[in-house]
């Protein structure tokens, strides 16, 4: 692509890529990862007119909150799975797994809606800034992103004396 000077990487995140979820680090973390990979990638390949855009879906009906399409860890912490997976319904993990086995078949997301869109948004000719630096898919993922926002900005507001206060003062 550098040689053609134009062509168009698609990677994918996904709602993972904005929050985090009990029971599900280590796949927020590889979408996060996906996320900066993207915009970073995107900054050093825009010189040789090749754009990046990471899909970000929200939740789909496809079969990934189905029955047997997660897999169970061996030797799983009672703490978190109680014994057998029985008791875990008051913990963090056990309310997200609950969550998402009753999300399966509910999602507001149609998969053919979702793939139309990539497809024509990715067509849109190869090259720096042609294509977004994300791709969000779902009024779910939209929700989820406009939450983080906000809840970051009253973050970066409430706590702007501590955040600013590790400057060098004026004129040091």
């Amino acid at each position: 692509m550098r040689r053609q000077r134009s062509g168009t990487i698609a990677l994918f995140g996904s709602l993972g890529s904005w929050t985090g979820a009990a029971g599900a680090g280590i796949y927020c973390a590889t979408k996060w990862a996906v996320s900066g990979l993207a915009e970073s990638l995107r900054l050093e390949l825009a010189d040789f007119n090749v754009g990046v855009c990471v899909v970000e879906p929200g939740y789909f009906r496809t079969g990934f909150l189905k029955p047997g399409a997660r897999v169970a860890v061996e030797g799983r912490i009672g703490d978190y799975y109680g014994d057998g997976g029985d008791g875990d319904e008051g913990t963090a993990v056990g309310k997200m797994r609950g969550l998402l086995e009753a999300y399966d078949g509910k999602q507001a997301g149609d998969l053919g809606k979702g793939a139309r869109v990539v497809v024509d948004v990715l067509s849109r000719g190869g090259g720096a800034g042609t294509v977004p630096v994300r791709l969000v898919l779902g009024s779910d993922c939209r929700a989820a992103i406009e939450g983080k926002c906000r809840s970051t900005l009253e973050y970066l507001e409430r706590e702007r004396g501590v955040i600013d206060g590790t400057d060098y003062d004026e004129g040091e």
